[in-house]
């Protein structure tokens, strides 16, 4: 995906919890990750960057004209999207275990099949030049009757910004799966893409993030709303 990315200059953030920690400048983003088998990283994941991903996803990058993304284009961008939230989620192995189920990464790698309880958000920069790759694990309520476990990972690159929301129960699971729902102050800034309705997605939405808003983007799942049966009171 770094071929997509003209070659200067690009501004690295380090972010701690909540704010700018360390900034530099790059003439190159190439970030790579090695968490990924050789057959894996040149077979299917290289077909889905090259075939898929990179197609779908370089106008959107390289500038924030208005843009609709058929559902072949969605499907595309989503696949990749899951794609890296896998491999993000892979470079905290072995301090956790890994988040996605081996049987949920396999149907994966064999039919681009994204597990339920994935939801994807499409966001934009307000100008290019910034990088993002952040992966964070959210607990649910400490009063919840069933616990349960979120993990978010936010990408940007260029205009580009989504977020991939998984959720997963802790214990055994229900037969249910839970739902992901942004709170309505976001709608005006990203918009929902996974599942896929089948219509097609205006991007960008109605206003567009600046670096520290993208970084309250990618916490903003700390804190969550749930049922009120949910809870033990």
């Amino acid at each position: 995906m770094s071929k997509i990315l003209p070659n200067a200059p690009w501004r690295i953030t380090k972010f701690n919890e909540r704010a700018i920690h360390r900034q530099w400048w790059r003439r190159k983003i190439d970030v790579k990750a090695p968490v990924v088998c050789e057959n894996c990283n040149s077979g299917w994941m290289s077909r889905l960057e090259n075939e898929h991903a990179k197609p779908a996803m370089k106008d959107l990058i390289l500038n924030d004209n208005l843009a609709f993304l058929t559902s072949d284009r969605i499907k595309s961008i989503t696949s990749f999207a899951f794609k890296s939230a896998v491999i993000a989620d892979h470079m905290s192995v072995p301090t956790r275990e890994p988040f996605f189920s081996v049987s949920a990464r396999h149907a994966f790698a064999d039919s681009l099949q994204i597990p339920r309880g994935v939801r994807i958000w499409l966001a934009a920069f307000k100008e290019g030049g910034h990088g993002v790759f952040r992966a964070i694990y959210h607990p649910g309520p400490a009063n919840a009757v069933r616990g349960f476990e979120l993990y978010v990972f936010t990408f940007g690159a260029g205009f580009l910004l989504f977020q991939v929301v998984a959720s997963r129960w802790v214990g055994p699971e229900p037969s249910a799966a839970m739902t992901a729902t942004q709170g309505g102050v976001w709608n005006k800034f990203s918009i929902p893409i996974w599942p896929s309705s089948g219509d097609t997605v205006t991007w960008p939405a109605k206003k567009q993030l600046d670096l520290r808003w993208a970084n309250e983007f990618a916490h903003r799942w700390k804190q969550v709303s749930v049922p009120g049966h949910w809870l033990n009171v």
